[in-house]
């Protein structure tokens, strides 16, 4: 149960970085 709120936490992270860099890129 704990690695897998890891593993969970850690593909929100990727998520949100992916998210972020992608809306910084568009609205270069």
């Amino acid at each position: 149960m704990y690695q897998y709120w890891i593993d969970l936490s850690f593909d929100l992270k990727f998520l949100y970085k992916a998210d972020h860099s992608f809306l910084a890129d568009n609205t270069e």
